[in-house]
C-alpha cells in the first residue's frame, strides 16, 4: 500500500487517520478515551490480554507524523520494546513509508527506522532501563515508556528530563502485575487533579471485543470474576489497582477528594489553623469551612520533622493565608498544657507573634478520650453522601511523597499510608491503627472533631450517627 500526502501543517493528524486504517485499528470506548485526551503526560494500565501494547503502538503511529521528528520507546530491556516497535514499523511498511536502509538492530540490542524524507523523516528507536547511557543525545520529540510498571521510579524522572526540551508527549503504559509502587500511585494521583497535568487511564481486559466478544458481560469474563477475589480481578483484569492491605483510609481517591487550590479557595471565608504540636512532626493545616457549614476544604500545610513550635510558627505565617485572616485556630489538647518548665505550645505562639507584631490565633481543642473518635469524623466526611459530593477535598499541591524510610511528608502521603497492625486470623483488629504517619490526619480529626463531633447533617433536620468503621 502506497500513500500520497503533502506535509502540510496538520500532516501529524491525517498520518495518524491513515495509520489506523491500514491497521484495520477499531478503538474500543476505553482505548479512545486514551486516544482522545490531550494531556502531555498520560499512563494507561491494561488488564491481562487487554491489548494495551498494541493501543500504544497505535498512538505512537499518530505521532510518526511529527517532521523530522524522534521517538523513543523505552522498555526494562531492548527486548520488551519489541512488540510496540514491530507493531508500527508493520504499519509504516504497509504504507510503503519507510526507508529500508535505516531499519537496524535486533534481539537483545537497540532498534531504528526512519521514514522516507518525503514522509517527514520521523525516527524511531528503542532504549533500555538497564542502558540509562543510552538516554542521552538528541533529544525525542515524544516517548512512549512500555512495561513502565517494571521500571524504576528514577528512569521517569530521567525521561522527563528528556522530554523537558521538546515538551514531548510521554505514554507510560503498562501492567499492575510485578510493578514497583510507584505506577499504582502514579495512575492514583493522574486520577484527579495534580500539578504534573498527567490523566490516568484503565484499558480493561474486557475491553478487548476481538477476545471477548461481550464486553464486561462476556460469560469467560464472568468466570474469571467468580475465580479471583474483588479487588485482584480489578487490578488483574480491569487495569485498577487495588488499595494496600491494612489502609485505614480506604475510601480516599484523588478523583473524588483532590483538587487545585484555586477551586477550593472562597476569598468571603476565614482560613482556621489546625494544628497537631509535636517534636518528631509539627503539623499545621490551613482550613475553610465553606458556606453550607459542613464542607471542609484543606488549602494548605506546614509540616516539618524535628523542629520545635517557634520554628515552626514564623513559617506559618510566611503563607499568604495569614494575612488573609488565620485568626482562630484548633489545636491538640496536649497543647494547651506545660511540659515540666516549658511552656505549653498556645503559650508559644502568643510570644512569637507578639514579638513579631502580628496578630494572635485564638485557639479552640476539646479532650478527646476516644481516638476513634476522631477518625469517624474522617471518615464520615470522605464518604460521597448519597445524591452528593464529598464534604472533605484537599488542594492538588498538598504533598503525597514519602521519604527513603517510609514516612510521610504531607497530608496525602498520610492518607495514603496510614495503615493498621499487621494481623492473623486469629487476632481482633487492634484497637486503633499504627502510631505512623497520622500527624495532619490528628490534626484534621481535631478540628473535625471541635467542629462537627462525631456527628454530621445529611439532611435538614436529620444526623448520621458516628457509624462502626473499624
Amino acid at each position: 500500500m502506497t500513500v500520497h500526502f503533502d506535509l502540510s501543517s496538520n500532516y501529524r493528524e491525517v498520518f495518524g487517520e491513515i495509520s489506523w486504517k491500514a491497521a484495520g485499528y477499531i478503538p474500543s470506548d476505553e482505548q479512545m478515551l486514551f486516544h482522545g485526551c490531550p494531556a502531555r503526560l498520560r499512563l494507561v494500565a491494561g488488564g491481562v490480554g487487554a491489548g494495551k501494547s498494541y493501543s500504544t503502538a497505535m498512538e505512537i503511529c499518530r505521532y510518526m507524523g511529527t517532521k523530522n521528528g524522534l521517538g523513543w520507546i523505552v522498555g526494562p530491556s531492548y527486548d520488551l520494546c519489541n512488540p510496540e516497535f514491530d507493531y508500527v514499523l508493520d504499519v509504516c511498511r504497509e504504507l510503503g513509508v519507510v526507508d529500508e536502509s535505516t531499519v537496524a538492530g535486533g534481539l537483545g540490542r537497540p532498534r531504528r527506522f526512519k521514514l522516507l524524507d518525503r514522509y517527514g523523516g520521523c525516527e524511531l528507536a528503542t532504549r533500555s532501563a538497564t542502558n540509562p547511557e543510552a538516554i542521552a543525545g538528541r533529544r525525542p520529540h515524544f516517548l512512549a515508556a512500555v512495561e513502565a510498571a517494571q521500571q524504576p521510579y528514577e528512569m521517569l524522572h530521567k525521561l522527563m528530563e528528556r522530554a523537558a526540551q521538546e515538551a514531548a508527549p510521554i505514554i507510560l503504559s503498562g501492567t499492575f502485575e510485578g510493578a514497583y509502587g510507584w505506577y499504582a500511585e502514579l495512575w492514583e494521583k493522574w486520577q484527579g487533579v495534580n500539578d504534573e497535568g498527567g490523566v490516568s487511564f484503565s484499558i480493561p481486559t474486557w475491553s478487548n471485543l476481538a477476545k471477548y466478544p461481550g464486553g464486561r458481560q462476556d460469560p469467560k469474563i464472568a468466570e474469571l470474576e467468580r475465580m479471583w477475589p474483588p479487588d485482584l480481578f480489578m487490578e488483574r483484569f480491569g487495569g485498577i489497582p487495588s488499595k494496600p492491605e491494612g489502609l485505614v483510609f480506604k475510601e480516599f481517591n484523588r478523583f473524588e477528594h483532590v483538587a487545585h487550590v484555586s477551586e477550593l479557595f472562597d476569598p468571603s471565608r476565614p482560613v482556621e489553623l489546625w494544628v497537631d504540636p509535636a517534636t518528631h512532626t509539627y503539623s499545621v493545616l490551613f482550613v475553610q469551612i465553606q458556606k453550607d457549614g459542613q464542607t471542609v476544604h484543606v488549602l494548605d500545610e506546614v509540616y516539618e520533622k524535628g523542629i520545635l513550635g517557634h520554628n515552626i510558627i514564623p513559617l506559618v505565617m510566611e503563607k499568604s493565608w495569614w494575612g488573609h485572616s488565620c485568626t482562630t485556630g484548633i489545636i491538640d489538647a496536649a497543647g494547651t498544657r506545660r511540659a515540666g518548665a516549658n511552656k505549653s505550645q498556645i503559650e508559644v505562639w502568643a510570644d512569637v507573634t507578639k514579638e513579631l507584631k502580628t496578630h494572635n490565633v485564638t485557639w479552640r481543642w476539646k479532650e478527646i478520650h476516644d481516638v476513634r473518635l476522631w477518625y469517624d469524623a474522617i471518615h464520615l466526611r470522605l464518604h460521597k453522601p448519597e445524591g452528593g459530593q464529598p464534604l472533605l477535598k484537599f488542594a492538588s499541591h498538598l504533598r503525597d511523597s514519602l521519604t527513603p524510610a517510609g514516612d510521610a511528608l504531607g497530608i496525602l502521603g498520610e492518607l495514603k499510608t496510614h495503615r493498621w497492625a499487621d494481623r492473623n486470623s486469629l487476632q481482633a483488629m487492634p484497637s486503633r491503627p499504627i502510631k505512623r504517619n497520622e500527624d495532619a490526619l490528628s490534626a484534621l480529626g481535631y478540628g473535625l472533631y471541635c467542629h462537627f463531633g462525631p456527628v454530621i447533617k445529611r439532611k435538614q433536620g436529620s444526623l448520621s450517627p458516628n457509624k462502626p468503621y473499624f
